[in-house]
């Protein structure tokens, strides 16, 4: 750690750590539909119906707030419901269908570091319903104890400070996601709701990592370059924003969609999203393509000939904007 490292470090405990939690994530990209050249059928869908009549829907049990900071990697999905609800819990890694017994629900599901997207979907009879959250899961940076125990003034000033930013670093106070627009010596600027917010970074002490599913694997500072998109968890010191922990995030998203139109010459759909955007995709041999079946309550392995218009869909979807591919899929029947 340098000298200059130190004494900022110095100053900023010396001003002290104040404000109250405050957790933000930058606006869903803009989708825009895109025009098929062959198509079984076309028609605009709406996404999500809610307060329709027909049974009662479930109540979710001790869910976190939207936005809230979060340190441990697992999530409980549970509460009550009616034994013919069908429950999927969707995120950017994992879609999974819950078993519904004896009038309730529970299922541990994982978050993985930075920004989580999860999709809480309900349907009974005519009602469904649906739940956004977003999530932010820190790992918790641990203190290394193969040093030896310091007995110079130096030393122990030097484990006090780094004990200090391992705090800083585990005690966050608030959390920025968003796209990279400008990046300098020190700081970086990225787009939060639409607004350029900046965050200073100590490239010699902060911990920069790429999300590689459930896994951090480290970079460097160096390493992040305009247009990527990255989680900043971030202490405020002293009126500056400063970052101890980022994580530059996998260009993934999740969607709870309907079908809209299909391109079966292509092997392209277009999805109607939660949010009302209309996308198209493209179905690659890769894609994991898989079936509810609401009859035996099993996922069933699908396949393109499955698909049909206005048909609920949740799909794993990596790329950028106009260029998405579906890694997997689940259609419910």
């Amino acid at each position: 750690m340098n000298k200059e490292v130190v004494i900022a470090i110095v100053i900023g405990v010396a001003m002290g750590i104040g404000g109250a939690l405050y957790f933000s994530n930058a606006a869903p990209p803009t989708k825009k539909p895109e025009t098929n050249t062959l198509v079984r059928n076309s028609v605009q869908i709406t996404p999500i119906l809610t307060g329709k009549s027909g049974g009662q829907l479930s109540e979710f049990a001790n869910l976190p707030k939207s936005e809230t900071l979060l340190t441990k990697n697992t999530l409980k999905i549970e509460g009550k419901a009616d034994n013919k609800s069908l429950i999927v819990v969707a995120d950017r890694l994992e879609i999974k269908p819950l078993q519904v017994k004896n009038g309730s629900f529970s299922e541990e599901f994982r978050l993985k570091p930075g920004m989580n997207e999860i999709v809480l979907y309900e349907s009974l009879k005519e009602k469904e319903q649906l739940k956004i959250l977003k999530l932010y899961y820190l790992e918790l940076a641990k203190q290394s104890n193969s040093e030896p125990e310091a007995t110079e003034e130096a030393d122990i000033l030097k484990a006090k400070l780094e004990a200090k930013v391992l705090e800083l670093r585990n005690k966050p106070q608030k959390v920025f996601s968003g796209e990279i627009t400008a990046l300098s010596a020190k700081q970086i600027t990225i787009s939060h709701l639409g607004q350029p917010q900046k965050i200073t970074v100590e490239p010699e002490i902060t911990n920069f990592s790429d999300v590689s599913a459930y896994a951090l694997l480290p970079i460097e500072f160096a390493d992040l370059a305009k247009g990527d998109t990255v989680t900043a968890f971030v202490s405020d010191i002293g009126g500056d924003e400063i970052s101890y922990t980022l994580y530059r995030e996998p260009v993934l998203t999740v969607a709870a969609a309907k079908v809209s139109n299909i391109d079966d010459k292509n092997y392209k759909i277009t999805l109607v999203d939660f949010d009302k955007s209309s996308f198209g995709t493209d179905i690659e041999t890769s894609t994991m393509q898989t079936l509810y079946d609401t009859k035996s309550k099993k996922v069933v392995k699908g396949g393109f000939s499955k698909l049909s218009i206005g048909q609920r869909i949740f799909a794993r979807l990596s790329g950028e904007k106009d260029d998405y591919s579906i890694d997997e899929y689940l259609i419910i029947d």
